[in-house]
């Protein structure tokens, strides 16, 4: 069990989806600091949760690399959701949507359905960390929703 995310012995990887995974852990540990002082200058309540939450992907992403396999595999989904994933979720109306979890400093698109939220946003900060089956609840500007995870996949 790491943290809340519960993980295989070992969690089979293809080659690119790992190697992906450590890049991307390397460069979220490189610009941490500065995604945090560039989004959130004052000393705030929001900043003090986004410093555990960054805290909190760091070592579940860490934990994760360290107990993944690399095989010989096109499979790319995750058992959880990291920036950079893809994320399949139902509305409680069963309407589908795709969100794409970023950076903040990545450049967001809206595209073939899919929607890049950002990290730092009530939907991004919703579903980081979370696994299939999931049911996230997001109060934004237009109400509350909830979404259940459906799939993730790291492209």
């Amino acid at each position: 069990m790491l943290g809340g995310i519960a993980v295989e012995a070992k969690y089979k990887l293809s080659k690119s989806t790992f190697k992906k995974l450590k890049e991307h852990l390397i460069e979220v540990r490189a610009n941490r600091g500065k995604i945090i002082d560039d989004f959130f200058s004052e000393v705030t309540k929001e900043r003090h949760e986004f410093e555990s939450l960054m805290e909190l992907y760091i070592y579940e992403v860490d934990r994760f690399i360290q107990n993944a396999e690399p095989v010989e595999s096109q499979e790319n989904t995750l058992p959880f959701v990291i920036m950079g994933s893809e994320v399949k979720v139902s509305d409680k109306s069963d309407s589908t949507f795709k969100f794409t979890v970023v950076a903040p400093f990545q450049s967001q698109r809206e595209s073939h359905n899919i929607f890049d939220v950002s990290c730092l946003s009530p939907v991004g900060r919703a579903l980081l960390l979370k696994k299939v089956g999931d049911t996230v609840e997001v109060e934004a500007p237009g109400g509350v929703f909830h979404y259940e995870i459906k799939s993730i996949s790291f492209p």
